[in-house]
């Protein structure tokens, strides 16, 4: 998720003026505060965009998302795998995933 903003920070800034990072976060208030940040530092509105919402529920569809048309995923949560398979076809050929796993129990996970 989006959580403080503080990797989708370092990631708008490496996609560069042209380049747009969509980040998601499960928690509405949080959403809303790292929007507002994303903002005050010119990342947003256009370069950043922050939605609220469960990217891991199997119903959820990323609107405005083209099939691949995303460059990369970056996955902090904790249960990555039940994202992956709705993210996997907006990566385009080549495309790169990474998930981010605090316990050595989700290292496997995302690759079953």
């Amino acid at each position: 998720g989006t959580g403080s903003g503080s990797l989708s920070h370092a990631l708008a800034r490496a996609v560069g003026p042209t380049g747009r990072l969509h980040t998601y976060e499960f928690n509405a208030a949080r959403a809303t505060a790292a929007q507002a940040e994303f903002a005050s530092n010119g990342l947003s509105p256009g370069r950043v965009i922050c939605q609220h919402g469960d990217v891991c529920q199997p119903e959820w569809k990323y609107d405005g998302v083209p099939e691949g048309g995303v460059d990369a995923a970056f996955f902090d949560l904790p249960n990555p795998w039940l994202a992956v398979p709705l993210a996997a076809p907006l990566l385009r050929a080549g495309g790169r995933l990474c998930t981010f796993s605090p316990c050595i129990e989700q290292v496997g996970a995302p690759r079953t």
